[in-house]
């Protein structure tokens, strides 16, 4: 079949999924063009509207909403109809008008499972206990959720006194509950709740009536019980459409399940299910490397419908040599070799990694030690940094600012010792919009500048003097030198990225963006147990987070991959039939 046919072969079923007069259940392969579907089909839906019935789009990212609205350009929806998180629509609709069981106001808390609790709290004297966050203990019993330590003996071992802990953080949620403090998962069971209680029959009603259909994007991102709130909207008479990608679920930390989101596409009748295979983003041996993480394609996979622009485009595997551990920065100088010979600009070529510390090595840059930064300074010198760095998108922006008005909440002691951030908001009846401007401002006249990037001293100094001046009151002395490892993590923070650098990103960061050319990094720890699973055939969420980071690209994609490990990978990429250019750096 030609690249020609096949197109016209992908754009069919596009435009069956647009016209189908059912709400669908549509599994997308990255690139298949998805949000232009969906898009199109809720214009479809709402120009055969003869009463003033909107639409609802729900995704599950801030960044997802506005690249949708992007797609609307000035199209966009107006009244009755709604674009917004899944947690927003369940909260304007199913929380906030109504309040809480108790009768009291909704106040939304997202951070509420990250208060710090120990049992000697507001305790004088006797010997102090560790603090841990709340969300360790089940928010309706207090138990400790011994499957959320993990293979953490260490922490393990340190909540000894499990009685003890369990009756305080039992009483804080309840006292929490009783306050009308919501975080997404309570709202997601009130909502459910809601959803299925005959009193709540009349607002599901007045759904109906206001929304033609409700589209949920980017189902892979479902966990349970969302799957279980949007089953009872159905059952309820809402029609539902379901976008997503089994392949790209990579949130297993918020329960989600590939197994079960398949389990619910049942739920659709046959004629009713499309799948759209179809990559109209990717070379084809950028989808060829990909497809080595993802479960084996159907018989009718269309492939990849992006012609190469150039001979250098396509799949990479980068094989290196670790340093001392980790990975070295000739992986990112390679990559950067490749960018030129193909003449893309590092600048829309990432280097990404599951966590942020390898893309960090690969291009020369020094690991920052999260697990010891409790330092005010060095936390402040990485939301500096993020928020330099955060070139693509404004959202990424907006979350470094709103970290640094936490810090500011900390500096001036308006955050309790049993409180978390969004509950001092709540309680201080204050929005984080009131702060952003002024904290703009503030982070231009605190940014590091060049020749502080190698002497932490004098940038504490100059941001001590600059806090002192502008804010009333403070500890300043959270801006005192830290110990020798927080310098060392200063010195990392404050470094300023070479603009003809690649940047670098989590995985799941950039999920749901695109990019000339990316290059994924696998670190050795990881490296011998990924091969093992792969000659076994196993495909779980470790391959799936490649997956997505690969399909990021649109030109080309590297995997970089330890030597002792290249060998295997190969073998596999032959028996698999797929090609690529083996590089070593």
């Amino acid at each position: 079949m030609s690249l020609d046919d096949k197109r016209e072969e992908a754009a069919a079923i596009q435009r069956r999924i647009v016209q189908s007069p059912n709400a669908v259940y549509v599994a997308a392969c990255p690139g298949a063009g998805k949000t232009r579907v969906l898009v199109e089909r809720a214009q479809r839906i709402l120009s055969d509207l003869s009463s003033r019935r909107g639409v609802a789009i729900l995704t599950f990212s801030n960044a997802a909403v506005d690249e949708i609205e992007k797609r609307f350009g000035h199209d966009y929806p107006p009244f009755p109809s709604f674009l917004g998180t899944f947690d927003s629509f369940l909260w304007r609709f199913l929380i906030a008008p109504f309040g809480t069981d108790q009768g009291v106001a909704a106040r939304l808390v997202p951070d509420l499972g990250d208060q710090l609790i120990s049992p000697t709290m507001g305790r004088r004297g006797g010997k102090p206990m560790r603090a841990f966050p709340l969300r360790l203990f089940d928010r309706h019993t207090g138990r400790l959720r011994t499957d959320l330590l993990g293979d953490d003996r260490l922490l393990v071992a340190q909540v000894q006194n499990a009685a003890q802990y369990e009756g305080f953080a039992s009483a804080v949620w309840r006292n929490r509950k009783q306050a009308g403090y919501l975080d997404y998962e309570d709202a997601r069971s009130l909502a459910q709740a809601r959803i299925e209680a005959d009193a709540f029959r009349p607002i599901l009603s007045a759904l109906v009536a206001r929304f033609a259909e409700l589209i949920v994007d980017e189902a892979q991102d479902c966990n349970p019980s969302d799957l279980r709130v949007i089953q009872s909207l159905r059952e309820r008479g809402l029609p539902v459409s379901v976008i997503g990608d089994s392949d790209q679920a990579i949130y297993g930390f918020r329960h989600g399940s590939a197994p079960e989101l398949r389990r619910f596409a049942e739920r659709f009748g046959e004629g009713d299910r499309h799948r759209m295979t179809g990559n109209f983003r990717s070379v084809s041996g950028v989808s060829g490397l990909a497809s080595l993480f993802r479960e084996p394609t159907p018989n009718d996979e269309i492939g990849a419908l992006c012609a190469k622009e150039a001979e250098v485009d396509g799949g990479y595997v980068l094989s290196y040599r670790p340093y001392r551990n980790t990975v070295p920065a000739s992986v990112g100088q390679k990559f950067i070799e490749i960018l030129e010979a193909a003449d893309l600009s590092p600048f829309d070529a990432p280097v990404l990694a599951h966590r942020e510390n390898a893309a960090r090595r690969a291009v020369g840059l020094r690991s920052i030690d999260r697990s010891r930064q409790k330092s005010f300074a060095v936390r402040l010198a990485s939301n500096v940094a993020a928020y330099n760095a955060a070139e693509r998108h404004w959202r990424t922006k907006v979350s470094a600012i709103d970290a640094v008005i936490g810090q500011l909440f900390e500096y001036l002691d308006l955050i309790d010792e049993d409180e978390s951030f969004h509950q001092a908001l709540v309680r201080h009846e204050v929005e984080l919009s009131d702060y952003r401007g002024a904290v703009v401002d503030l982070i231009a006249e605190i940014s590091p500048q060049e020749e502080e990037a190698e002497d932490p001293s004098a940038w504490l100094a100059r941001v001590k003097a600059v806090f002192e001046a502008r804010i009333d009151g403070g500890r300043s002395r959270l801006l005192n030198r830290p110990r020798e490892n927080g310098i060392s993590d200063l010195k990392s923070a404050l470094i300023i990225r070479d603009n003809a650098s690649c940047p670098v990103s989590t995985i799941h960061s950039v999920k749901g963006q695109q990019f000339a050319a990316v290059c994924v990094v696998i670190p050795p720890r990881n490296a011998e147990e990924l091969v093992e699973r792969l000659e076994r055939g196993q495909i779980g969420e470790p391959e799936r987070v490649l997956y997505v980071g690969l399909t990021r690209g649109q030109r080309i994609a590297a995997l970089a991959v330890p030597e002792v490990i290249s060998e295997r990978l190969v073998a596999i990429t032959r028996r698999l039939e797929i090609t690529f250019i083996l590089k070593k750096c």
